[in-house]
C-alpha cells in the first residue's frame, strides 16, 4: 500500500511539475485573454473580468451558436504557481550556475502570489470632491447593498452585495434582524434599471440591458417591509433615487436606501485648489491636479494629486482619476481610492526578476569568457 502510494505520489508530482503542464497552462491562458479582451467591447472591462478572469469557468459565445468552454484565468493562474514550486523550485537541479534562474523563478511566484491577495484582499471605489469640501467616505463603482439606518443612532445595517448579486430577479430573499421591528423581504433585482410613472401616484420599475461602463449602473429592487403587528408596505428602490425610502414602524423613523456600497478611510481628505487644462481645441484633458490636506490625529498635511502621481498613505493609495466640469466655475474632482496591501508587490517582483536575469546572465558571460580563453589556449600550444 504505501509503495502503491509512494508511486502515485511521484507521478503526480512529476505530472504538476511537467514543462508540458506549464505550456498547456501558458497557451489556454493567452487564450482566455483574448477573448476576455474581446469580450470587453460588448461586456465592458468590469463584467468581463469578473467571467474569464475571476472565474473557475468561463463560456464563451460565438454570435448566437457555439458556446466554447474555458478555463477562468484564475484557476490556471494557481495551476501556473503550482507548476512552477514544483517544476522550477523544487525540482530544478541546485547550485551556483542555477542561483539566477532560482532567483528569477522566485521573483514570478512572487508575482503571481501578489495578484492572488490583491483579487481576494484590496477593495476600490471613488471619493467625490468640490473645492472646500472634506470626507472620509469611500463609494464603489460597481456593487450594491441595502442599508437601513434608524434615525437618531450611528448603527447602520447593511444587506451585503453578495445577496443581491445571487438574486435572480425571479426569486427573493428576506432579511430580519433583532433590533428591527420588522422583516424585509426583497425581490425583483435588477443590475441596471429605471424607474417610470404608473398611472396616478404609481411607479413602476422597469429592467434595462447593463451598459458596458459598469459604474454608470443603476441597481433596482422591489421591496416589501411586513410589522410585527402584521402592517405591509410595498416599494421601490432604485439606485438612482436621490433621498432613501422613509417609514416610520413603531414610533420608529427608518431610512432605507439601495445605494453603492461605501467604505471609511481613517483620516479625512479636504480639497483645497483643483486645476485643470484641456489639449488646445480639444475637451480631452491634457492634465488635472488636486491639492489636498489629510487630516489625522490632530495633524495636517499637504499632498498634490495629478495624473500618474497618487497620494499613498496608511495602506490607501489615491489616484487622480477623473473630474466633472458643470461649467461656471463648478469643478469637482473624482478620486479613485484604493487599499491593496499587494500595491508594492509587482514592483518588488520586477526587482527580483531582474536581479536573477542579471545574475544568469553575468554567470553565462563567465561561463564563455572561460571557455574562450581555454579554447584560445589550447590553440596556442597546438
Amino acid at each position: 500500500m504505501e509503495e502503491t502510494l509512494k508511486i502515485w505520489g511521484q507521478k503526480t508530482f512529476r505530472f504538476f511539475s511537467s514543462f508540458g503542464l506549464a505550456t498547456a497552462v501558458l497557451v489556454l491562458m493567452v487564450v482566455v485573454t483574448f477573448f476576455g479582451t474581446i469580450a470587453q467591447v460588448e461586456l465592458g472591462i468590469f463584467e468581463a473580468q469578473k467571467r474569464y478572469f475571476d472565474s473557475w469557468i468561463a463560456f464563451h459565445r460565438f454570435g448566437n451558436g457555439f458556446t466554447l468552454p474555458l478555463p477562468g484565468a484564475y484557476p490556471l493562474m494557481l495551476l501556473l504557481f503550482v507548476n512552477m514550486v514544483c517544476g522550477a523550485i523544487i525540482r530544478a537541479r541546485k547550485g551556483p550556475k542555477q542561483i539566477g534562474n532560482l532567483i528569477s523563478h522566485s521573483g514570478i511566484l512572487f508575482l503571481l502570489a501578489g495578484g492572488f491577495v490583491a483579487h481576494h484582499f484590496s477593495e476600490a471605489g471613488h471619493m467625490t470632491l468640490a473645492e472646500g469640501q472634506q470626507s472620509n467616505v469611500v463609494k464603489s463603482y460597481h456593487n450594491w447593498v441595502v442599508e437601513i439606518h434608524e434615525r437618531g443612532k450611528d448603527e447602520v445595517l447593511v444587506v451585503g452585495e453578495e445577496v443581491l448579486r445571487d438574486l435572480a430577479p425571479a426569486n427573493s430573499v428576506t432579511f430580519t434582524h433583532s433590533s428591527l421591528p420588522f422583516d424585509l423581504t426583497l425581490s425583483g433585482y435588477r443590475r441596471h434599471s429605471n424607474i417610470v410613472a404608473e398611472g396616478p401616484g404609481g411607479f413602476r420599475l422597469i429592467p434595462l440591458k447593463p451598459v458596458a461602463e459598469a459604474e454608470r449602473n443603476l441597481g433596482g429592487a422591489r421591496a416589501t417591509l411586513v410589522a410585527e403587528d402584521g402592517t405591509r408596505e410595498d416599494f421601490l428602490m432604485w439606485g438612482g433615487e436621490l433621498a432613501p425610502h422613509g417609514t416610520t414602524v413603531d414610533g420608529r423613523d427608518f431610512a432605507i436606501s439601495l445605494t453603492r456600497r461605501s467604505w471609511t478611510v481613517p483620516f479625512l481628505v479636504r480639497l483645497d485648489d483643483f486645476s485643470y487644462s484641456y489639449h488646445p481645441g480639444t475637451k480631452k484633458p491634457r492634465d488635472f491636479t488636486s491639492i489636498v490636506y489629510r487630516e489625522e490625529a490632530g495633524e495636517i498635511a499637504r499632498a498634490k494629486i495629478r495624473m500618474n502621481e497618487p497620494m499613498r498613505h496608511d495602506g490607501f493609495t489615491f489616484f487622480q482619476a477623473q473630474f466633472q466640469d458643470f461649467g461656471n466655475g463648478n469643478v469637482r474632482s473624482i478620486f479613485e481610492v484604493s487599499r491593496n496591501p499587494a500595491d508594492q508587490w509587482p514592483l518588488y517582483a520586477c526587482i527580483v526578476i531582474s536581479l536573477g536575469l542579471l545574475i544568469h546572465f553575468v554567470v553565462k558571460l563567465l561561463e564563455f569568457v572561460g571557455r574562450s580563453r581555454k579554447q584560445r589556449a589550447a590553440q596556442a600550444i597546438a
